[in-house]
């Protein structure tokens, strides 16, 4: 079983009937690894569960209406000081490949960082990489395509 890297309760921003809503989530930050691929889970709340700084019961989220978004898919995260937000929040926004999400956290729980961290890491599986062997064959000067014009002599006149 996968140990998130960072959980807790979010405000997830929608549309209802052409208003603005905001809907408490639980969100589970994985990283990426052998056994998964890094991935932000939110899970709807049901009514009375996720108070702040308690954990709720597995009964308390409704396990059909999981998102995941995948943190390859993510192209930005961005603050989103312009959104109003539930009391003591702060913005931010998550741009995918597929769709934007406007999520709120309070303010201490640096959601941004982390994410950010999670989803824009370099690729640390080969730290050294070792530059390419520049073959003696394939070299630019050797190459008729790079080398420059030939002076004229061995044109042949018609």
């Amino acid at each position: 079983m996968e140990i998130p890297a960072k959980e807790g309760m979010l405000h997830l921003q929608g549309v209802k009937f052409g208003k603005k809503t905001w809907r408490r989530t639980w969100a589970m930050l994985f990283q990426p690894s052998s056994t998964g691929v890094g991935r932000m889970e939110l899970y709807d709340l049901r009514d009375g569960g996720g108070s702040p700084g308690v954990i709720p019961a597995k009964q308390g989220l409704k396990r059909a209406d999981k998102r995941v978004i995948r943190l390859a898919d993510c192209l930005s995260i961005n603050p989103a000081p312009e959104e109003v937000c539930p009391r003591d929040c702060t913005a931010f926004c998550l741009s995918t490949t597929q769709r934007n999400y406007i999520l709120a956290a309070l303010p201490g729980e640096n959601w941004v960082a982390i994410l950010c961290q999670l989803a824009f890491q370099r690729n640390d599986r080969n730290p050294n990489p070792k530059p390419r062997p520049q073959s003696e064959e394939a070299s630019m000067a050797e190459n008729e395509l790079y080398s420059s014009w030939s002076s004229g002599a061995d044109v042949r006149k018609a």
